[in-house]
């Protein structure tokens, strides 16, 4: 019997791929230069510092490494507090489980600050027992040790826990340590739609297709 239920952030419960998809674009016209076509896919795997880098080297900035750094910085906090949406139906999916007793984790890439203010934004907050971020404890979604400690956290075991994901190889992770998978289609992981859907134990395009009492 499912006891808990740990969200991802990004792609899963916010809507927030397009942001990270269009944010060099969104720098640099801020400073009146028109991106090149491709930009948010070079930037795509790039940390903050290796994005001023590249924006540095590509484009002409009266910026130092540090100024670009903490710029490109700003405009990700602001749509975090601001203007990131949920996916259409996740606060009832987090609701309906939470009403039905099941402790409530969030496991996150995201930095604790942005993770926080995106929750508290739109009002999910106060469901979430555990928020556990990647950066806090220095372990990734490739590593099943990030997934099991915030289980321990809702007190539960993984066969007890439900994962919810976007991402295949953090999908794929979940599910080789014993977890509950479900997963939820975001346009950033099309391409790995329909491995998903051979990985998870359900697959949805869309939150409202996942019901609380479809779970075990």
């Amino acid at each position: 019997m499912i006891r808990a239920a740990l969200f991802d952030l990004d792609g899963t419960l916010l809507d927030s791929m397009p942001m990270w998809r269009h944010l060099g674009e969104r720098f640099l016209m801020e400073h009146g230069i028109t991106p090149r076509p491709g930009l948010g896919e070079a930037l795509s795997e790039l940390d903050y510092d290796e994005a001023a880098a590249y924006l540095l080297q590509e484009y002409v900035l009266p910026l130092s490494p540090e100024e670009c750094r903490r710029e490109i910085m700003e405009l990700v906090r602001l749509s975090y507090r601001h203007k990131i949406p949920l996916k259409p139906g996740a606060a009832q999916l987090v609701k309906a489980l939470h009403s039905r007793g099941l402790q409530l984790g969030v496991v996150t890439a995201s930095l604790p600050e942005l993770a926080g203010a995106a929750l508290e934004r739109v009002g999910l907050r106060e469901y979430f027992s555990a928020v556990v971020t990647c950066e806090e404890y220095g372990i990734y979604k490739d590593n099943p040790e990030i997934f099991l400690l915030a289980a321990r956290q809702l007190g539960a075991l993984p066969a007890e826990t439900l994962v919810v994901e976007d991402a295949l190889y953090a999908a794929r992770t979940a599910k080789q340590a014993g977890f509950v998978v479900w997963g939820i289609f975001d346009e950033a992981s099309r391409p790995q739609q329909e491995e998903m859907r051979r990985l998870c134990d359900r697959y949805a395009m869309d939150f409202r297709e996942l019901p609380a009492d479809a779970l075990p």
